[in-house]
């Protein structure tokens, strides 16, 4: 399927403010994330060529879009009733979810402009599971979460399952209470239990280790990087969600430092540490970019 709207980065809203994590060394770069026209927008995913995905609302649904070279893409998965774009790999594929009228939630993947379907299997004879794809490997590994489905196509209470699905379709991991939302080069997966405020990272061999951050409510971790760096959000317990990095077990907290942000949310980072997610203020959401290294 040809991609269907192509507009260039110069309409994006450009910003030179401070990105709060003291811990960063060199000094970041922060531009914010506007889709044309959109009344919100949400970005979730960043490959090491800088390449960047996510979705926007403009009222009429969501859409997914790519951000590459300076070319904004949107694009629709066909007969959906929203798509959402989550992770991209080096190569360009990008992995994300589509909505039908049924309620159903199905996973795709874009490759050279198709579509291919990625669908975890049901749990019984009923059909597929909703399936909740987020981030895609080098490899071609896919993570992601699935649910059973009630009748009326929405997911049935306490069944969610993290999942980790090789490029040949073959599950190898499926933990229940779990939502896989990160991989990396090396096979390493984080995300976070739905039951309780934790979060994890399992390595390539197994182990798992869960954390929090410090003081927090709710911890919730949504990507890590080639270097094991972790990016994630936290509910502090005045009730305010902040970002978070864990590099090498130490926490560094994430604030977009503009006047009237209610709450940071990063949801993706590369291997040459850029951050991208999304952050609430008066007018709305708005998706960002943090990067240390000046990229245009």
């Amino acid at each position: 399927m040809t991609l269907v709207q192509r507009l260039r980065l110069a309409v994006l809203t450009i910003s030179a403010l401070a990105l709060v994590p003291a811990a960063l060394a060199d000094p970041p770069r922060f531009t914010t994330i506007n889709y044309p026209g959109a009344a919100a927008t949400y970005v979730l995913g960043i490959n090491p060529g800088g390449d960047i995905v996510g979705y926007y609302d403009d009222n009429s649904g969501e859409h997914g879009f790519v951000l590459r070279a300076g070319t904004l893409i949107s694009f629709d998965y066909p007969g959906a009733t929203w798509t959402d774009a989550y992770g991209i790999s080096p190569q360009g594929d990008i992995i994300g979810q589509y909505g039908l009228a049924d309620n159903t939630t199905h996973g795709f993947l874009l490759r050279n402009g198709s579509f291919y379907p990625v669908e975890v299997p049901g749990p019984n004879d009923a059909g597929k599971a909703n399936s909740m794809p987020f981030k895609i490997s080098p490899d071609g590994t896919i993570i992601g979460c699935y649910h059973q489905s009630n009748p009326n196509g929405s997911s049935v209470g306490g069944t969610m399952h993290g999942f980790a699905m090789n490029a040949d379709g073959v599950i190898f991991d499926s933990t229940a209470d779990t939502m896989h939302l990160g991989v990396n080069p090396s096979g390493d997966i984080t995300g976070y239990i739905t039951s309780d405020g934790r979060s994890y990272v399992i390595s390539s061999d197994g182990v798992r280790d869960w954390f929090t951050f410090p003081g927090a409510l709710v911890t919730r971790a949504t990507d890590i990087s080639a270097t094991g760096d972790i990016v994630g959000w936290y509910k502090d317990s005045s009730g305010h969600f902040h970002g978070f990095l864990r590099r090498q077990g130490e926490f560094t907290s994430l604030d977009v430092d503009l006047p009237g942000v209610k709450q940071t949310r990063p949801y993706g980072t590369n291997a040459v540490g850029e951050i991208v997610g999304y952050y609430q203020d008066a007018t709305g959401w708005h998706g960002f970019l943090l990067s240390r290294r000046g990229r245009d």
